[in-house]
């Protein structure tokens, strides 16, 4: 005998199937959550924050720890890193870290001046103050007055990469080198480098 579908059971049938489609989209969304920023990250061979931030406190610290800032350097400057890799990296990122290790460190005694990349930042405000006639000229920074630095900090990346098709393995190695440079006279006042292996295993 055949059955008849009532307009109140077909509902029913039709609000089950929307929750069991609801609830089976809701199983299979994509979720995102925090996760500690200073965890090592180990899911690439590729230059990572993980690295950025070991290799910019490694250096900041290894030449707070030979004393030849504040030795040699009232002022200083860091260039931004150069990225001699064939990927990109936030290169930026770590000069700006060095800076900020060094600047916040109670053991540097030398005075942080803008760098090269910096300076069109703090031309543009000297004259918007003294040029705009917006500024009372008592309250205004004045031209001429800068601090230039006595030393400056160089650094850059490179890196090697080697594939064994027979082990399925890649490895990329990288060095990243900084030095410390008395402007005036050119010389290296100091120097170090921290290498990075990793390897992936296809």
């Amino acid at each position: 005998m055949q059955k008849i579908l009532t307009k109140s059971t077909l509902a029913r049938f039709v609000g089950t199937g929307l929750f069991l489609s609801a609830v089976s989209c809701s199983s299979f969304s994509p979720t995102a959550s925090y996760v500690d920023p200073n965890a090592v990250n180990n899911l690439t061979t590729g230059f990572t924050m993980t690295d950025l931030q070991m290799v910019s406190q490694s250096m900041a610290d290894s030449l707070i720890a030979s004393g030849k800032l504040n030795r040699n350097c009232k002022t200083y400057t860091v260039s931004k890193v150069a990225n001699k890799t064939d990927q990109y990296i936030d290169t930026e990122t770590i000069t700006q870290s060095i800076v900020n290790r060094l600047g916040n460190s109670s053991a540097v005694k030398s005075t942080y001046v803008v760098s090269a990349a910096e300076m069109q930042n703090q031309t543009d405000e000297l004259d918007r103050q003294n040029q705009s006639g917006l500024y009372k000229k008592s309250t205004t920074a004045k031209s001429g007055n800068m601090k230039g630095a006595e030393c400056r900090i160089d650094g850059f990346v490179n890196s090697i990469n080697t594939s064994n098709a027979g082990t399925k393995t890649e490895m990329v190695q990288y060095q990243y080198n900084m030095k410390l440079i008395n402007v005036e006279a050119g010389e290296m006042v100091w120097s170090n480098e921290k290498p990075i292996a990793k390897m992936m295993q296809h």
